[in-house]
């Protein structure tokens, strides 16, 4: 990326020519990095493109250049996430309300930023959740979307029908489940350990609450640090077990798994 530093000339002043190099280049991505949170690539873009014509002109060390490019490398996919994850958000939204062609318009960056995050490092598993996540939009719509506070849900509704509730015995799940981790659910206050749950929904035993219903959650794995909210209905109740499903999977469950994947410990069967 640039010319390593020569022989000649006094070695203080090189010394302090190459510290104040290496001074703007760690602005630059700084800077680059602040964009990449808020997933803004044109801007991370330009700063990258400045920091490229600084060390051009540097006369910087193997071993900082080094340093800088793999930074380079870490801001530019961080970057792209962050956008992936805001178009997969765009998409979700529009297929709530049945807008296939803003879903499609939506799909279409996180296609093309997804091979390109790849290939500088994102990883398989990340590649895998966000097609797991195209997946899901891509079968969501209108008769799916949470209801507005004060209006009656859809959904709700739909587990409702007496033949629905009588198929459950042979129905076919959509999403593998997982027994291990735990998935630790509190709702109303009370906490549920979940040893069958997947990303529509979970089994929480020993259920204290009502035998239907919308009510709001927090959960996560056993062991994880990070944990996450949705709302849930509760779809029947067997014996003292409520079968509940997440209205919003998109945003939680399937976050959670994205979580657990990345850390290298993906739920289990």
């Amino acid at each position: 990326m640039a010319q390593t530093m020569s022989g000649g000339g006094d070695p203080e002043v090189l010394k302090r020519i190459i510290e104040g190099n290496v001074k703007r280049c760690k602005e630059e991505l700084m800077k680059a990095e602040h964009y990449a949170r808020s997933g803004d690539l044109d801007a991370v873009k330009r700063r990258l493109e400045r920091l490229k014509t600084i060390v051009k002109t540097a006369r910087l060390p193997v071993d900082i250049l080094n340093e800088i490019k793999e930074q380079t490398r870490k801001v530019e996919v961080d970057g792209l996430k962050k956008a992936i994850d805001l178009y997969l958000a765009r998409a979700a939204d529009c297929a709530r309300v049945d807008d296939a062609a803003g879903r499609q318009n939506a799909l279409k960056p996180v296609r093309e930023h997804l091979g390109r995050a790849v290939a500088l490092g994102a990883g398989d598993d990340f590649k895998a959740v966000t097609e797991k996540k195209i997946e899901v939009i891509m079968l969501t719509d209108s008769s799916q979307a949470v209801a507005k506070k004060g209006q009656p849900s859809a959904r709700l509704e739909q587990v409702k029908r007496p033949e629905l509730e009588a198929a459950h015995p042979t129905e076919r799940r959509r999403y593998k489940r997982f027994g291990a981790p735990p998935l630790i659910v509190t709702v109303g206050g009370r906490t549920y350990s979940c040893a069958s749950w997947s990303i529509g929904g979970a089994a929480l035993p020993d259920w204290q609450g009502s035998d239907s219903g919308r009510f709001d959650c927090k959960f996560t794995a056993e062991g994880s640090d990070t944990g996450f909210s949705d709302s849930i209905e509760v779809v029947r109740l067997e014996g003292t077990t409520a079968c509940v499903k997440f209205l919003d999977p998109t945003h939680s469950s399937l976050k959670l798994v994205q979580r657990l994947t990345t850390l290298g410990q993906p739920p289990k069967e």
